[in-house]
């Protein structure tokens, strides 16, 4: 909304002959908007030919001033005290901005250096129309908002507005799930409906800065508006910069909320409008309006990273003019001192804005490179290379171009550009990487007993016990004599050799259930091996009770010896990594209780053949044949750490394989 020329850089001595021709043109003018209690006066000088303002503090007016009184701007550096140093720099932002101009120009902006290529790229912006009628003719209604009826008016509509929420909560969060599953034609609606919705937002603006002037006796004169495109996306401006006349700082930042709150309005009466309204094509339509509206006015125009609401607002409320370019200015003052030239102090608060705005441009264009290599990843090489030279080469540029021109120290500068250097390589040069795998050594394979079958439970001392279930004995005792009958049946003479066949198919079908009623009941036995280790758990409690399946505990446990191998757990986010995951790959093993004990270890399965379960791939590596003697002697179940040593990756590819976990959904790999 305006620019600050209160303080001037220092710069090279002032040549009388190069500000000789240097005038100071009538249609530029100051006001006095000093606040009530201030310690310092405050002006604001105006170029009525570009309808631009500046702030500027007393020493700055009184110069401009001499410059008018004696028609020459050495003459007014003598008069005024000015050093030599100061002066040049005062002079030189004067010029930049149109407040000096030579003899015989009458454009104010004859000096104003082009914006760069790439920054047209992703900023445009085009000047439309002048809104002062528009706002003269509805300024009743800005008077009527834009008071203390109107603020109070404002309250009760959002109380309004929440209450009609909270009593369709249901109805809310039913269609905020339909909210993007609209067909064309309401989408169609809801485009037109809000770009109307933007028009109201900037005429807000407008209004709020005709009413706020006319409060203070000041005229508004023109209020231009128009189109501007940031990163391929339109958003109307309303330009109000003369605000700055303005001595309140309450008028100030409603002018800046003024959009919103003209917004909120319209929102407000949507969503009592919403609330009453059945379900179809237009309560979808209001709901798509609000909800995108109050998302962009969180996102952006609340926002104070960005030259928007937000940034004036801020601005406006702690009186930093031209914040945007203290901290451009700071951020290149520390680097002027990190190479040891000397600067003026940098205000904390300047460069803490200057890294929260920095940051938030690396979002946004991480967004929109997002979106564009999502639509063709063709265009991506190009938008990368605007992102780099917009927020990387060319502010680097200009940094060094000034550090240079202040003075900077040579080992200082190398020490400088030695650690850039390295932070260089660290970001994109590739360096090895690896991964851990967490497991267990395994010398015995353990499986809990359980009952297949009901039955009396009968333990034996030697490790074994026996299940009687005499409905499955009688079964079997049933299928045994009338597989005999038909024998005996097929062994009569009088039967024919079609009867015979028949008998045969039958006795082979009782042969079999037969065979299968006496697995099912050997496999409600068990034995223990002598090899093995028998662990009971819940068969000595059931000992010559009747149990059930369903109903009995695990009856214990079995352990067998088996050739030692580690069992290893891998996360299904790894396999992003383009592990190398193949049999025989060579593992690095240490034991977690046992740092020194380390040894070596083939994987046995390929990874196409593990199955994810809850997100949790289980390899098998087997010991290597000389492996160190003392993984022998780790316990069964011992933890180990495997180390699998990966492709080399720079910190950017990591940063790359971490943000694609993010950004897409991942789905498991052959779910069970």
């Amino acid at each position: 909304m305006g620019h600050d020329m209160r303080n001037a850089e220092a710069g090279q001595s002032t040549d009388d002959t190069q500000y000789a021709r240097l005038v100071a043109p009538g249609f530029v003018t100051f006001t006095d908007v000093t606040p009530v209690g201030a310690d310092e006066l405050e002006f604001v000088i105006s170029n009525e030919a570009t309808g631009k303002f500046f702030l500027a503090n007393r020493s700055t007016v009184q110069f401009f001033s001499l410059v008018k009184e004696t028609g020459s701007v050495p003459h007014a550096l003598a008069k005024a005290g000015i050093p030599s140093q100061q002066g040049d720099a005062l002079v030189k932002r004067l010029v930049q901005s149109g407040l000096l101009v030579r003899s015989g120009e009458t454009q104010s902006e004859a000096d104003l250096k082009a914006a760069p290529i790439e920054s047209k790229l992703i900023s445009m912006r085009w000047d439309l129309v002048d809104a002062s009628r528009i706002t003269d003719i509805l300024g009743w209604l800005g008077r009527l908002l834009y008071s203390p009826v109107g603020y109070l008016a404002w309250c009760g509509a959002m109380i309004a507005m929440v209450q009609a929420l909270l009593a369709n909560t249901e109805k809310l969060t039913l269609g905020l799930r339909q909210v993007f599953e609209a067909d064309w034609r309401q989408f169609l609606i809801f485009g037109i409906l809000y770009v109307a919705l933007k028009i109201v937002h900037e005429m807000g603006h407008a209004l709020a800065y005709r009413t706020m002037c006319l409060q203070e006796g000041l005229n508004p004169g023109p209020i231009r508006m128009g189109i501007s495109i940031f990163a391929f996306t339109p958003f109307p401006f309303t330009d109000v910069t003369g605000a700055w006349r303005l001595r309140s700082v309450f008028r100030r930042v409603m002018i800046g909320a003024g959009g919103i709150y003209f917004e909120t309005w319209i929102i407000a009466l949507l969503a009592i409008i919403w609330s009453q309204t059945q379900t179809g094509m237009l309560q979808t339509v209001i709901l798509q309006v609000a909800v995108f509206a109050g998302a962009l006015a969180l996102l952006f125009n609340l926002n104070p990273a960005i030259k928007l609401d937000g940034y004036y607002m801020l601005t406006d409320y702690f009186r930093r003019p031209n914040l945007a370019g203290r901290a451009s200015q700071a951020a290149r003052n520390f680097m002027a001192r990190a190479l040891g030239a000397q600067t003026s102090a940098i205000p904390a608060s300047d460069f803490a804005y200057w890294v929260l705005s920095y940051t938030y441009r690396w979002t946004i264009f991480g967004g929109i490179f997002w979106l564009i290599y999502q639509f063709d990843k063709r265009l991506a090489p190009v938008a990368i290379a605007i992102i780099l030279m917009t927020l990387v080469a060319r502010p680097l540029f200009n940094s060094l171009k000034y550090s240079v021109k202040l003075g900077i120290r040579p080992v200082r500068s190398a020490a400088v550009l030695f650690f850039c250097a390295a932070l260089t390589a660290i970001v994109f040069v590739p360096f090895p990487d690896r991964i851990l795998l967490p497991g267990q050594l395994r010398t015995f394979e353990t499986r809990f007993i359980e009952s297949s079958e009901s039955g009396h439970l009968h333990v034996a001392d030697d490790n074994a016990f026996t299940l009687e279930n005499p409905i499955l004995e009688q079964r079997i005792i049933d299928v045994e004599l009338r597989r005999k009958m038909l024998e005996n049946l097929s062994r009569s003479a009088q039967s024919t050799a079609a009867e015979r066949s028949s008998l045969t198919a039958e006795i082979d079908s009782f042969s079999q259930t037969g065979d299968e009623l006496r697995a099912q009941l050997a496999a409600a036995q068990f034995s223990a091996h002598q090899t093995g280790i028998w662990t009971p758990l819940a068969s000595e409690q059931y000992d010559a009770a009747w149990i059930t399946p369903a109903s009995t505990d695990r009856l214990g446990a079995y352990s067998i010896p088996v050739t030692p191998h580690l069992r290893l757990r891998l996360d299904q986010s790894l396999l992003e990594r383009d592990i190398p995951l193949t049999q025989h790959t060579v593992l690095r093993v240490r034991a977690v209780h046992n740092p020194r004990c380390e040894f070596e270890a083939l994987l046995e399965s390929e990874l196409a053949n593990n199955i994810a379960i809850d997100g949790q791939l289980t390899l098998r590596a087997n010991l290597a044949h000389d492996h160190a003697q003392c993984a022998s002697e780790l316990a069964n179940g011992g933890a180990v750490v495997a180390r699998l040593d990966t492709k080399s990756r720079s910190l950017l590819q990591r940063l790359q394989f971490a943000g694609a976990r993010l950004l897409q959904n991942r789905l498991e790999l052959n779910p069970q």
